[in-house]
C-alpha cells in the first residue's frame, strides 16, 4: 500500500519513506546447506506512525487505511523514518520470536539516549525464491520485557525457514 500523506492542521506529513520497496538476500552455501538468493518484499502497517484511536484526541488526528482508523502518532511518525535502513540492515541485527508467530528486533539508540524502539515483524513466502516482510508495528517501549529476547535468531535463519 502507498500511503497518502497525513494532513493536520494544514501541515502535511510525507509517509513515502513507508511505501512497499523489495531488497535481495543472498545466502552462501554452508555445509551441507544449498546457497538461497531471496527478493523480499517490504510492507508497512499503519500501526508504525498510528496509535490506538484515542476518543479524545486533538481533532484531525485520525488516520485510516480503509481497515481501521487510528490517531496519528507524531513520535511514531518520527522513529518511522528510519525503519526502511533498519529492515534493510536485518541481516546484521538480532531478532527475536515475538507473540503470534511474529519476530522481533530493537533499535537501541535515538539522540544521545538509550530507547527501546521494538519492531514487530512477519514473514510469509509469496513464490519460490520471494518472501514478504510485514512491519505490524514499532514504536518505543519504556519497559521491555527481557523474557522477549532470550535467544536470538538471525534474519537468514527466518528468511530460510519461511522460504523452504
Amino acid at each position: 500500500m502507498k500511503w497518502i500523506p497525513a494532513d493536520i492542521d494544514g501541515q502535511s506529513y510525507d509517509l513515502s519513506h513507508l511505501h512497499p520497496f523489495t531488497f535481495p538476500l543472498a545466502m552462501p552455501a554452508k555445509g551441507d546447506l544449498p546457497a538461497l538468493q531471496f527478493e523480499i518484499e517490504v510492507k508497512f502497517s499503519l500501526h508504525c506512525f498510528t496509535k490506538e484511536k484515542v476518543e479524545d484526541a486533538q481533532k484531525g488526528l485520525d488516520y485510516g487505511d480503509g481497515r481501521e482508523t487510528r490517531t496519528f502518532d507524531f513520535d511514531r511518525y518520527e522513529k518511522s523514518k528510519v525503519l526502511p535502513e533498519i529492515i534493510k540492515t536485518l541481516e546484521q541485527r538480532k531478532c527475536y520470536l515475538a507473540k503470534e508467530n511474529n519476530y522481533m528486533t530493537v533499535e537501541l539508540a535515538d539522540r544521545n539516549k538509550t530507547v527501546h524502539y521494538q519492531i514487530y515483524f512477519s514473514m510469509a513466502k509469496l513464490a519460490p525464491g520471494r518472501l514478504t516482510l510485514y512491519v505490524r508495528s514499532a514504536y518505543v517501549k519504556d519497559s521491555p520485557q527481557s523474557v522477549q529476547r532470550i535467544k536470538p535468531i538471525l534474519f537468514k535463519a527466518i528468511c530460510a525457514k519461511t522460504g523452504a
